[in-house]
């Protein structure tokens, strides 16, 4: 039986038939004996690559080329799309009853590849492709017309804790072509867990959510002196953002032109610097000249995934221009409607501790009882202090303007 040969290699990889030039001018050579090919493309036989030589005794196997070739590809990737799973944690509360929470993750998610190497060795076993991720590594089985043994299943779980998955192109034929190979490389209903160390990692941190959830959270002394961690300041930040100031008046006019309910998804398409420059217009205080009240360092601030001086001049520009009350929960939801993408991080951030306080609204709380015992904010309390508001010490807008002004230290003008 004729054997059709669809792949050639050149330089160190496969090529499809339909992706080469014509003849000689390929550039190809068979993967199996290393001799050189033509590619055939007539009018009258599927196109194929044959030996230029007629004396050359060589059948390169399409499975194995087929197999060889989805495994390059699957190396090239940029992101791995990895099927979804189901996390289950419990834990006892102090009223003794064991409560029980659930994390899905469905039904895939994208992992950014960061370099691939296709069949390194790793002990005693050999990935197909095995793709260095953050924090670890994954190993991809490709399954074309041979399912990957329960043996080696077993030393992924065992021997080295190592993340696998299955690519199934089991379905394809022996002449799919380029595009039916990357086509179904690309969909995510193909890919299946082989072993998922994550499902660990994730339980752990899902149990810290139900801890979180049993606490009572007592806030830290509120800072009459604003501090930034290393006195490092985001210089470049600064002056990138300055040079966008008059292009930021332009914006916001697009921005108040736009319905309500579109504003949040287009600042959220803004570069940090754009975003930035928004605020401190809408502030009226160039990035340059911004105190360093809008960039303190806070604990907890991890927890929201930005850089501080993104969201503070937010947040000032937002509520503490406007001359009304205002509460942390609100400041909260605003923050996750414009800045929050939805993340295992944003679920943990979202669990609130026994007296109301999630961990985001921690944060979001220190920094507003800091900015109230710095003079720029005053708190109004409440016997349950997540309820209590917060309201600028002085209006209208240029008031407020100027007494921020009058904030910039010494230490920040020398650094920029």
């Amino acid at each position: 039986m004729r054997v059709v040969v669809k792949y050639g290699e050149r330089n160190g990889e496969l090529i499809h038939v339909d992706s080469a030039e014509k003849g000689l001018a390929c550039n190809c050579i068979c993967a199996d004996c290393k001799r050189t090919l033509i590619a055939k493309k007539g009018d009258v036989l599927e196109y194929h690559f044959a030996h230029e030589a007629d004396d050359v005794i060589c059948s390169p196997s399409p499975e194995t080329l087929i197999h060889s070739f989805a495994k390059q590809q699957v190396a090239k990737l940029k992101v791995l799309i990895l099927p979804g799973f189901e996390v289950e944690a419990d834990i006892e509360w102090a009223d003794r009853i064991r409560h029980t929470a659930y994390w899905r993750v469905f039904p895939y998610f994208r992992l950014p590849v960061i370099s691939a190497a296709v069949e390194v060795g790793l002990g005693t076993i050999r990935p197909d492709v095995l793709c260095k991720v953050e924090p670890k590594q994954i190993a991809v089985e490709v399954y074309f017309r041979h399912k990957v043994s329960p043996e080696k299943i077993e030393r992924f779980q065992r021997e080295h804790y190592l993340s696998a998955v299955e690519l199934d192109l089991s379905n394809l034929p022996m002449n799919a072509s380029a595009k039916e190979i990357q086509v179904a490389i690309n969909s995510p209903q193909r890919w299946t867990w082989l072993n998922n160390m994550y499902i660990g990692h994730f339980r752990d941190r899902l149990k810290n959510v139900l801890a979180i959830s049993t606490r009572i959270f007592i806030p830290n002394r509120a800072e009459d002196e604003p501090y930034v961690t290393g006195n490092k300041i985001p210089s470049r930040l600064l002056r990138d953002s300055d040079k966008l100031w008059e292009w930021a008046d332009n914006m916001l006019e697009h921005l108040r032109a736009l319905p309500v309910e579109r504003r949040a998804v287009a600042i959220g398409e803004l570069s940090t610097e754009k975003r930035v420059a928004v605020h401190c217009r809408q502030i009226g205080i160039r990035p340059v000249e911004l105190p360093i009240h809008l960039m303190q360092t806070i604990s907890g601030q991890s927890v929201i995934g930005f850089h501080p001086v993104l969201w503070q001049t937010g947040i000032f520009a937002k509520f503490c221009m406007q001359g009304s009350q205002f509460e942390v929960r609100v400041v909260e939801a605003w923050i996750r409607e414009t800045f929050i993408r939805e993340s295992f991080k944003s679920l943990v951030s979202v669990t609130q501790s026994a007296n109301g306080f999630t961990e985001m609204g921690q944060a979001l709380y220190h920094f507003l009882r800091n900015l109230s015992a710095q003079k720029l904010l005053t708190e109004i309390k409440d016997e349950k202090p997540w309820r209590s508001t917060f309201l600028p010490v002085t209006s209208p807008r240029t008031e407020v303007l100027k007494l921020l002004k009058s904030q910039i230290p010494a230490l920040h003008q020398k650094e920029l």
